[in-house]
């Protein structure tokens, strides 16, 4: 049952908010996680854009060069980031992986300098790629989600997942590149790719989100010319 207390942020993504009773929790950090080409960033723009058309400000760093590329990304699906950009309702930002010792404080200015309520970070599996041990990337990753708390914004890190071959939710498999960050969000969100057959070959999981009797999943979805769609569970 949905908890009236709990104040949530839609995602405007079409039948997520359904299946979570509205949305993200208000400023929690949210893992969405998945093999190559399961709609991570798609799913990420969409968040981002559905706030910008609600006057919320949303901030995307990127730890690859290619930021033309999530316009035009964008672009197909209908979403205008280049004027939500000239409104201030949007900020791309590229942050190189291997030099994340002021990352922090950059964040930090970056949000506040929009005011951000929406924040995204595409991926951390490639902001671990600057950390030699698993310990050290531990403690970074606490320093981050820390720092994120504190700007009151919703966020989504993404990341990468070596295998997308199966929805069941006992398989063993972790659920982020360095089996961390599902352990210290908010909230946990799986995208496949293949799998279920009929109405979708993708679907969603989303295996936790505190303090939310979310849908447990899998869910069929689907992206279709608007973006991403979540259909009625029907397994």
């Amino acid at each position: 049952m949905p908890n009236s207390i709990i104040e949530k942020t839609k995602t405007g993504i079409r039948g997520f908010d359904k299946h979570t009773h509205g949305g993200f929790i208000k400023n929690s950090v949210n893992l969405v996680s998945g093999g190559p080409g399961t709609g991570k960033s798609i799913f990420a723009l969409e968040y981002l854009f559905y706030g910008a058309v609600n006057n919320e400000p949303g901030l995307f760093i990127s730890f690859e060069e290619d930021l033309e590329g999530l316009r035009i990304d964008g672009a197909v699906f209908g979403w205008d980031f280049k004027k939500a950009e000239d409104k201030k309702l949007i900020k791309f930002a590229y942050v190189y992986p291997y030099e994340l010792s002021k990352f922090p404080a950059q964040l930090k200015s970056m949000a506040k300098s929009i005011g951000a309520k929406r924040i995204v970070i595409d991926s951390i599996s490639n902001f671990g790629m600057a950390y030699e041990s698993s310990f050290e990337y531990r403690k970074k990753l606490y320093v981050l989600i820390s720092t994120l708390k504190k700007l009151e914004a919703t966020t989504i890190l993404t990341s990468e997942i070596e295998s997308d071959t199966s929805t069941d939710r006992n398989g063993g498999n972790s659920l982020s590149r360095y089996g961390v960050a599902e352990f210290v969000c908010d909230s946990v969100t799986v995208l496949h790719y293949g799998g279920l057959g009929g109405i979708s070959d993708r679907a969603v999981r989303i295996m936790k989100m505190r303090r939310t009797d979310q849908t447990r999943g899998p869910i069929p979805m689907v992206i279709g010319p608007k973006g991403i769609e979540l259909l009625e569970k029907e397994f």
